[in-house]
């Protein structure tokens, strides 16, 4: 729960940052990677934060994500919104930031139950 708050915190700043700063950069390359990094905690924030809210749906986020990602993906490529850059930043790093924790809370909760079963 400390991490979720600590991350939630963290995307704040780094909108803040984004506001007073960044997107007032001359150069769009690491505005866009700033973009990106800033997204990508928030999705980190908020797969920890659903995972907290529903302990036991781990794959379900992970098989949401993955489908949400793979739909965007397809959707970006399809309406050719190849210059839609900062919206396909954000959407592709949200859903990455989900799929992290919650890939690895399944991963850890599987690898748990091997060894509780004798498995390793």
């Amino acid at each position: 729960m400390c991490l979720t708050g600590i991350l939630g915190l963290l995307y704040v700043g780094l909108n803040l940052y984004w506001h007073f700063y960044v997107r007032f950069l001359q150069f769009r390359a690491p505005a866009v990677g700033y973009y990106f990094a800033w997204h990508l905690v928030g999705g980190i924030a908020l797969g920890m934060f659903l995972y907290v809210g529903f302990p036991k749906g781990a794959k379900l986020l992970l098989i949401g994500s993955a489908i949400l990602l793979v739909a965007l993906n397809l959707f970006v490529i399809v309406r050719h919104l190849g210059t839609a850059t900062l919206f396909f930043c954000m959407g592709n790093s949200l859903v990455i930031g989900v799929l992290i924790p919650s890939a690895a809370v399944f991963w850890l909760n599987h690898h748990e139950k091997n060894h509780q079963s004798g498995n390793a």
